[in-house]
Protein backbone atom coordinates (compact mmCIF):
# COMPACT_ATOMS: atom_id res chain seq x y z
CA UNK A 1 0.00 0.00 0.00
CA UNK A 2 2.91 2.45 1.32
CA UNK A 3 4.63 1.71 -2.03
CA UNK A 4 1.71 2.37 -4.64
CA UNK A 5 0.58 5.48 -2.76
CA UNK A 6 3.97 7.15 -3.34
CA UNK A 7 3.77 6.26 -6.78
CA UNK A 8 0.19 7.85 -6.90
CA UNK A 9 1.51 10.69 -4.99
CA UNK A 10 4.56 11.13 -7.33
CA UNK A 11 2.41 10.68 -10.56
CA UNK A 12 0.40 13.65 -9.08
CA UNK A 13 2.90 15.96 -7.85
CA UNK A 14 3.85 15.39 -11.75
CA UNK A 15 0.61 16.31 -12.96
CA UNK A 16 0.44 19.54 -11.12
CA UNK A 17 3.55 20.39 -12.08
CA UNK A 18 2.97 19.97 -15.92
CA UNK A 19 -0.57 21.84 -15.40
CA UNK A 20 0.74 24.66 -13.17
CA UNK A 21 3.28 25.35 -16.27
CA UNK A 22 0.82 24.87 -19.21
CA UNK A 23 -1.21 27.47 -20.63
CA UNK A 24 -4.46 25.59 -19.69
CA UNK A 25 -5.60 28.94 -17.45
CA UNK A 26 -6.43 29.23 -13.99
CA UNK A 27 -7.07 25.77 -11.85
CA UNK A 28 -8.20 25.83 -8.43
CA UNK A 29 -7.35 23.79 -5.60
CA UNK A 30 -10.33 24.91 -3.04
CA UNK A 31 -11.58 22.70 -0.79
CA UNK A 32 -8.85 20.28 -1.66
CA UNK A 33 -6.27 20.92 1.10
CA UNK A 34 -4.18 18.00 -0.29
CA UNK A 35 -4.35 19.18 -3.88
CA UNK A 36 -2.99 22.58 -2.34
CA UNK A 37 -0.03 20.94 -0.76
CA UNK A 38 0.15 18.65 -3.31
CA UNK A 39 0.84 22.10 -6.09
CA UNK A 40 3.26 23.63 -3.47
CA UNK A 41 4.83 20.25 -3.72
CA UNK A 42 5.29 20.21 -6.89
CA UNK A 43 6.44 23.52 -8.04
CA UNK A 44 9.28 23.18 -5.59
CA UNK A 45 7.58 24.19 -2.48
CA UNK A 46 8.08 22.05 0.69
CA UNK A 47 5.08 20.81 2.79
CA UNK A 48 5.54 20.05 6.71
CA UNK A 49 4.35 20.40 9.71
CA UNK A 50 2.08 23.27 10.93
CA UNK A 51 3.23 25.30 13.80
CA UNK A 52 0.02 24.33 15.14
CA UNK A 53 -2.64 22.02 13.65
CA UNK A 54 -5.82 23.08 13.08
CA UNK A 55 -9.26 21.90 13.45
CA UNK A 56 -12.57 23.62 13.40
CA UNK A 57 -13.35 26.88 12.89
CA UNK A 58 -10.44 29.72 12.14
CA UNK A 59 -10.07 33.22 10.78
CA UNK A 60 -8.12 33.58 7.90
CA UNK A 61 -7.17 37.57 6.35
CA UNK A 62 -6.05 37.78 2.65
CA UNK A 63 -2.52 39.28 2.55
CA UNK A 64 -2.64 42.52 0.24
CA UNK A 65 -1.64 40.23 -2.17
CA UNK A 66 -4.78 38.60 -1.48
CA UNK A 67 -6.63 41.78 -1.94
CA UNK A 68 -5.21 42.07 -5.10
CA UNK A 69 -6.14 38.33 -6.57
CA UNK A 70 -8.63 38.40 -9.11
CA UNK A 71 -9.83 35.27 -8.21
CA UNK A 72 -10.56 36.96 -4.22
CA UNK A 73 -12.40 39.70 -6.28
CA UNK A 74 -14.83 40.73 -4.21
CA UNK A 75 -14.79 38.93 -1.38
CA UNK A 76 -14.21 40.06 2.38
CA UNK A 77 -10.45 40.45 3.40
CA UNK A 78 -11.39 38.14 6.49
CA UNK A 79 -13.55 35.41 6.94
CA UNK A 80 -13.91 32.55 9.55
CA UNK A 81 -13.37 29.62 7.59
CA UNK A 82 -13.27 25.59 8.23
CA UNK A 83 -9.80 24.21 9.05
CA UNK A 84 -8.65 20.55 9.18
CA UNK A 85 -4.88 20.32 8.98
CA UNK A 86 -1.91 19.21 10.67
CA UNK A 87 0.44 20.51 7.92
CA UNK A 88 1.12 22.98 6.27
CA UNK A 89 2.43 23.79 2.55
CA UNK A 90 5.47 26.75 1.70
CA UNK A 91 4.66 28.60 -0.70
CA UNK A 92 6.26 27.60 -3.87
CA UNK A 93 9.29 29.37 -5.35
CA UNK A 94 7.90 32.27 -7.74
CA UNK A 95 4.61 32.29 -6.14
CA UNK A 96 2.25 34.20 -3.92
CA UNK A 97 1.06 34.30 -0.80
CA UNK A 98 -2.51 35.34 -0.39
CA UNK A 99 -3.97 34.60 2.77
CA UNK A 100 -2.63 33.89 6.88
CA UNK A 101 -4.14 32.96 10.26
CA UNK A 102 -2.65 33.33 13.62
CA UNK A 103 -1.86 29.41 14.00
CA UNK A 104 -1.10 28.53 10.43
CA UNK A 105 1.00 31.69 8.43
CA UNK A 106 0.61 30.07 4.86
CA UNK A 107 -3.31 29.78 4.02
CA UNK A 108 -3.53 30.31 0.28
CA UNK A 109 -0.49 30.89 -2.35
CA UNK A 110 -1.29 31.31 -6.36
CA UNK A 111 2.21 29.82 -8.22
CA UNK A 112 1.85 30.08 -12.31
CA UNK A 113 -1.58 29.43 -13.22
CA UNK A 114 -3.33 27.51 -9.63
CA UNK A 115 -4.59 28.64 -6.85
CA UNK A 116 -3.61 26.53 -3.49
CA UNK A 117 -5.71 26.71 -0.37
CA UNK A 118 -5.39 25.31 3.18
CA UNK A 119 -9.04 25.92 4.15
CA UNK A 120 -12.85 25.28 3.42
CA UNK A 121 -15.18 27.28 2.06
CA UNK A 122 -16.74 24.45 0.48
CA UNK A 123 -18.35 22.85 2.99
CA UNK A 124 -21.95 22.34 4.21
CA UNK A 125 -23.98 20.45 6.84
CA UNK A 126 -23.99 16.81 5.61
CA UNK A 127 -19.95 17.49 5.09
CA UNK A 128 -19.19 18.73 8.69
CA UNK A 129 -21.32 15.83 10.20
CA UNK A 130 -19.62 13.18 7.91
CA UNK A 131 -16.12 14.83 9.11
CA UNK A 132 -17.22 15.31 12.60
CA UNK A 133 -19.56 12.77 13.51
CA UNK A 134 -17.62 10.67 15.77
CA UNK A 135 -16.74 13.88 17.71
CA UNK A 136 -17.70 15.47 20.77
CA UNK A 137 -17.47 18.66 19.28
CA UNK A 138 -19.99 17.85 16.00
CA UNK A 139 -22.61 19.78 17.52
CA UNK A 140 -20.77 22.80 18.28
CA UNK A 141 -19.60 22.49 14.78
CA UNK A 142 -22.75 22.08 13.38
CA UNK A 143 -24.20 24.82 15.16
CA UNK A 144 -21.15 27.35 14.16
CA UNK A 145 -21.90 26.64 10.66
CA UNK A 146 -25.50 27.34 10.15
CA UNK A 147 -23.92 30.95 11.93
CA UNK A 148 -22.19 30.81 9.23
CA UNK A 149 -23.62 29.61 6.35
CA UNK A 150 -24.84 32.37 4.48
CA UNK A 151 -21.24 34.23 4.78
CA UNK A 152 -19.31 30.91 3.58
CA UNK A 153 -22.18 30.27 0.99
CA UNK A 154 -21.39 33.68 -0.43
CA UNK A 155 -17.67 33.80 -0.36
CA UNK A 156 -17.50 30.63 -1.89
CA UNK A 157 -19.71 31.99 -4.99
CA UNK A 158 -17.84 34.75 -5.40
CA UNK A 159 -14.91 32.57 -5.49
CA UNK A 160 -16.34 29.96 -7.91
CA UNK A 161 -17.63 32.78 -10.15
CA UNK A 162 -14.23 34.34 -10.27
CA UNK A 163 -12.63 31.12 -11.11
CA UNK A 164 -15.21 30.24 -13.62
CA UNK A 165 -14.84 33.68 -15.17
CA UNK A 166 -10.71 33.49 -15.10
CA UNK A 167 -11.12 29.86 -17.24
CA UNK A 168 -14.05 31.44 -19.60
CA UNK A 169 -11.48 34.50 -20.55
CA UNK A 170 -8.90 32.60 -21.00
Amino acid sequence: FFSSRRRHTRWNCDWSSDVCSSDLGTISANGARDIGEMIAKAMGGRVGRSPEPEVGWGHVELTEAGRKEPLFAGMNPAQDVLQWHGDMFEVPPGGTLLARSAACPNQAFRVRNALGLQFHLEVDEPIIQRWFGDRDDCAAMVERYRGLEPALRREAGKLYANFLKSTVSK
